[in-house]
């Protein structure tokens, strides 16, 4: 098999006492799991994000690696940004509080669904973010979404190693609002936190985690 979980090879065995077959995973460590075929709901097999990343360097998406926050954890460790702007496009939802909306770092993936499912217009920013895909070596990559405020802020952090950072201009949005009718931006120039109606269109950045 080419792609295995945790990148291990799977020996088939009997357990004779038993008469239960059962895998034994083999691990790149040398440790070798055996489980019992039984108690196995699924396997999945995949390339996955293995290996190390580091900050500028190329993502499985194609896009710069601008965070890594040292282990994975809830299914992810890095962030990448697309190395274009999508467009300039309002928030939307103006006169509208989405509930659960975060600025965290990690968080602009769950912002972004809540926006989608709440805004009923069109071409709004967190759809084009949803709506983004592209193919990096024929795979299919189309889970990108609009970066909360602390996302955007570490691509400010760490614009020196971001092109696309250099083509924007000096506000980027974020998916965070900071109330019904406005949200959060950054200005790269001054690294300053502000404010801009959800009616107002500013460029926007499309980023993905893994």
């Amino acid at each position: 098999m080419k792609y295995i979980i945790a990148i291990a090879f799977f020996t088939m065995v009997t357990f004779c006492a038993s008469a239960q077959t059962a895998m034994t995973v083999h691990l790149n460590s040398g440790s070798t799991q055996t489980f019992l075929l039984a108690d196995i709901d699924s396997i999945t097999y995949g390339t996955g994000a293995t290996g190390s990343y580091t900050i500028g360097s190329t993502g499985p998406g194609g896009g710069i690696v601008f965070y890594d926050k040292g282990t994975v954890s809830n299914g992810w460790r890095y962030l990448e940004v697309y190395n274009s702007f999508l467009n300039t496009a309002e928030w939307g939802c103006n006169g509208t509080s989405i509930t659960g909306n975060s600025d965290a770092i990690g968080k602009g993936y769950e912002n972004t669904q809540l926006i989608v499912n709440a805004c009923s217009t069109p071409g709004i920013a967190a759809k084009i973010c949803n709506n983004h895909s592209v193919v990096v070596n024929g795979v299919t990559i189309d889970d990108w979404f609009l970066p909360s405020i602390e996302e955007v802020n570490q691509i400010y952090i760490n614009e020196q190693n971001i092109p696309v950072v250099k083509n924007l201009g000096p506000e980027v949005a974020s998916s965070t609002q900071s109330g019904s009718t406005s949200y959060f931006f950054i200005d790269f120039f001054s690294g300053s936190y502000s404010t801009y109606s959800k009616n107002n269109p500013l460029p926007i950045l499309a980023i993905r985690r893994f």
